[in-house]
């Protein structure tokens, strides 16, 4: 090699090795950044010695050696998203950064790419000297929650062309975007603009008066406007992406729409819009089309003609639940061949369903789930869709006639069929499908036994099996089914025990089977609802007692149903130390004794409204809310079965209805403010009904019938503003019955029937014509009283004399006394011999 040549690659080889370098000032910017974050995961731990380019989540310039990417993004962050709804876990602090940022950050100034997303900043404000970056393309600080207010001069990062402010609901964003001069109009060079559950109630003005040229994608989630979605949102002629979900927009879906030539995914998630559905012809470049509980109130054939014929043949994702739409699915599903998801559930759609479904090869979901379909769903239906991995067809009418020798072309993940007809026999050809994840063949008229191949499956997180005849045993343990989540089995003939779980399971319904023994003794620590009534289950032998270790173990528990069972003994004191119960249902059991008195331990019972502070509770109801399941509690109020799916949250209640419960009723019951409904019908139950009864302020149901109460019925029950159901008949009450408010409505007889010595409306005995009956009936009671006194008096005196006299003679008849102590000792020989 010619030496020039040797000199001049020796130079760049240097000029490459001291460009990597990290910069001094820099490193030691990120040093200050590292001591000021707790780091609990050890995600910094690479953040030592002197070559700060390799570092965990730094990137530098090859050619100047300046840090240019800082991507701290929590690694956790995907664990956010359980069941298709984001919300925070709790075991995501576990997995983040927190603490405080350091300003020393503002030294690293030639950074364009910055993401903190997914830490817990929370105490933090706003970072003031992001502005300083002035070369920053991409900016990041979703779910940090920081709070305070975004500077105004983060308008002037010229350079930024993507920036998510999402799931800080405590921050203000309003003069995020600002300049100087208000009055002129500015480009800017953003492509990405997400401002998701930002806690919004209008769109900052300073965002209007950006021109955004280059806006690719516009997502607005979770929001509070209240308002029509703005016209303007027509000009944002370069969208691609538009999403407006949960944000509480009002009136029709604006016709600008149409302007978004250059549109590909458009989602409207608005359960306050309306129809008509505007039309889209221009859209000729969308793929996905997703407006969800809009209520379009159109013909689906109606809404399909408002697209043009480009957007049929491209369209890949078509979701239109929950939109009133009303017809059929002929004539139109044809031109759809590039559909990979449909959805069309939660309508008023009827009609057999077109066999040309079956040649949408490329189909991988499809959801028609609760409407009013009719006909048979065949193989030559399900013949082509060899991609599919979910169908949904349940709550329809359907008749799903393949033959049990039938071999599916797909491998599903979830199969909803409940209300279709299916049985009388298993179907076989789920042994083919070795993916399964959720399974619902609720009510499909299946009559014989389950086979031991469904047990099999391994990631199944949600069974439900209920309301049909099947018949047959359990197996002894479902501990192999480790992702199980969800199951029910309630409504069929099960026999035999209940068997061993898995550890996750969270959600378990029994009910109304034919199950015996007892309950098994390690229940997972996870379960939330638990619902084994209408059974034979009778607990452990000999006491037949409700295990105690329910209560010491159980600590998520706050569904309770064992109720219509054979448990006897009295109530272990263990369950009334669940925090979160909010549903104890022990009724029509055979338990005695004393209601617990440290009713008030049941602290969720206590907080007026949705308060509970169980962590695994509140993941449990925000995905009941906001997925497509069906996940209910059936609770036994208001003289009637109620089942409530999307109130669990205000669900609190208790039942020790039907046993034989003694003594008087706790006072500190009366402490559980947020009860909605209490019966302690057809006990033993005896004195006054606790005198502070009225502060129980959010009872609707209350029912002491059929006991042994006595004395007068409080007039602080009057203070019970939502009573809607009482009954206080077959007690020993007296005196007059509390009139005014909510008692008025309550204008029933027989919610008093059989205290004969209630007076007043309604009933139709004067208070003022038994005054007289009452002293002399109170007279009565009271030589009642007195007799029984002078009887125990002779009782007691009558067996004190007969002590005495053969005392006595013992003691001056020595022959007697010497028979008497050898009887004694001959007794206790024959004991210990």
């Amino acid at each position: 090699m010619h030496p020039f040549l040797k000199i001049l690659l020796f130079i760049l080889v240097i000029q490459v090795f001291s460009a990597r370098c990290c910069v001094e000032h820099e490193r030691e910017a990120l040093l200050k950044f590292k001591a000021g974050v707790n780091d609990s995961s050890n995600r910094l731990v690479s953040w030592t010695g002197d070559e700060c380019c390799n570092w965990a989540g730094i990137t530098c310039s090859n050619k100047t050696g300046h840090v240019i990417i800082l991507d701290l993004r929590s690694s956790y962050s995907n664990n956010r998203f359980k069941y298709g709804v984001m919300y925070p876990d709790y075991e995501w602090n576990n997995h983040s950064l927190s603490g405080k940022i350091s300003p020393s950050l503002q030294h690293i100034s030639e950074l364009k790419h910055l993401d903190l997303s997914y830490n817990n900043f929370s105490g933090n404000n706003f970072p003031n000297f992001i502005n300083s970056f002035r070369n920053l393309n991409y900016l990041n600080l979703s779910s940090t929650d920081l709070s305070g207010i975004i500077p105004s001069k983060l308008g002037n990062l010229s350079k930024l062309q993507f920036l998510d402010l999402s799931y800080m609901p405590v921050i203000n964003i309003s003069n995020a975007f600002e300049k100087l001069d208000t009055s002129i109009e500015y480009t800017t060079p953003l492509q990405s603009l997400y401002l998701r559950d930002n806690n919004l109630t209008t769109i900052p003005s300073s965002i209007i008066r950006l021109n955004f040229s280059s806006l690719k994608t516009l997502s607005i989630i979770e929001n509070k406007f209240n308002s029509r979605i703005p016209n303007w949102i027509g000009k944002l002629t370069t969208l691609t992406t538009l999403e407006l979900l949960f944000c509480s927009f009002v009136g029709q879906i604006p016709s600008q729409l149409n302007n978004l030539t250059s549109l590909n995914t458009l989602m409207l998630l608005e359960d306050y819009l309306e129809g008509p559905m505007p039309s889209l012809h221009n859209l000729k470049n969308l793929t996905e089309l997703i407006i969800w509980g809009v209520s379009i109130r159109e013909d689906i054939r109606v809404v399909v003609n408002r697209l043009a014929n480009d957007t049929l043949d491209k369209l890949e994702i078509l979701l239109l639940p929950n939109a009133s739409l009303t017809g059929n699915l002929t004539g139109w599903m044809s031109k759809m061949s590039n559909l990979r998801e449909l959805d069309l559930s939660c309508n008023n759609l009827n009609g057999p369903l077109p066999i040309v479904i079956g040649n949408l090869t490329r189909l991988e979901y499809l959801d028609l789930d609760k409407n009013n379909f009719t006909g048979e769903v065949s193989k030559a239906h399900l013949a082509g869709l060899s991609n599919l991995k979910g169908l949904f067809l349940g709550s329809s009418y359907l008749n799903l006639t393949v033959n049990m020798n039938w071999v599916p072309p797909f491998q599903l993940d979830y199969l909803y069929l409940s209300g279709c007809k299916l049985g009388p026999y298993f179907p076989l050809w789920l042994q083919n499908q070795s993916q399964m994840i959720e399974i619902d063949l609720s009510n499909t008229e299946i009559v014989e036994i389950v086979p031991h191949w469904f047990w099999k499956f391994r990631f199944l997180s949600y069974i439900d099996l209920s309301y049909n005849h099947i018949k047959g045993t359990l197996p002894l343990s479902l501990e192999h089914l480790t992702n199980l989540h969800f199951l029910f089995l309630h409504n069929n003939l099960f026999e035999g025990g209940i068997p061993y779980l898995p550890q996750y399971v969270e959600f378990v319904d029994f009910s109304d089977n034919l199950s015996s023994g007892n309950i098994p003794h390690d229940l997972p620590n996870a379960l939330i609802v638990v619902n084994l009534a209408h059974n034979n289950l009778s607990g452990v032998v000999p006491r037949r007692q409700i295990p105690k270790w329910m209560g010491e173990n159980l600590r998520n528990l706050t569904f309770l149903r064992l109720r219509s069972n054979l448990f006897s003994n009295t109530i272990p004191i263990q369950l009334i130390k669940l925090r979160y119960l909010q549903v104890l249902d022990l009724a029509n059991n055979k338990i005695f004794g004393m209601i617990p008195q440290n009713m008030n331990f049941l602290s969720s019972m206590a907080f007026l409204d949705d308060y509970n502070d169980n962590s695994a509770l509140i993941d449990f109801l925000r995905f009941n809310d906001q997925y497509y399941y069906n996940v209910s509690v059936s609770v036994t109020m208001k003289g009637r079965d109620l089942v409530f799916t999307t109130t669990l949250s205000f669900l609190k209640s208790i039942d020790l209805s039907g046993n034989y419960s003694t003594g008087m009723i706790p006072k500190n019951i009366t402490s559980l403010h947020g009860l909605i409904s209490l019966n302690l019908s057809n006990n033993h139950l005896i004195g006054p009904i606790p005198s502070e009864i009225g502060k129980m302020y959010s009872l609707e149901s209350l029912d002491l019938r059929n006991n042994e109460l006595s004395g007068m019925i409080p007039q602080c029950l009057t203070n019970l503003n939502f009573l809607a159901t009482l009954n206080l008949s077959y007690n020993n009450l007296s005196g007059r019955i509390p009139t005014g408010n909510q008692l008025q409505t309550l204008d029933d007889s027989y919610i008093y029937v059989e205290n004969n010595d209630l007076c007043g409306p309604p009933t139709e005995k004067s208070c003022d014509s038994t005054k007289v009956q009452n002293s002399t009936g109170h007279a009565r009671k009271v030589g009642e009283e007195l007799s029984k006194i002078l009887l125990y008096l002779f009782i007691i005196f009558g067996f004190g004399c007969g002590i005495w006299v053969v005392l006595w003679i013992l003691l001056f008849k020595i022959t007697w006394r010497y028979m008497f102590f050898h009887i004694v000792d001959s007794w206790f020989d024959s004991i210990y011999t």
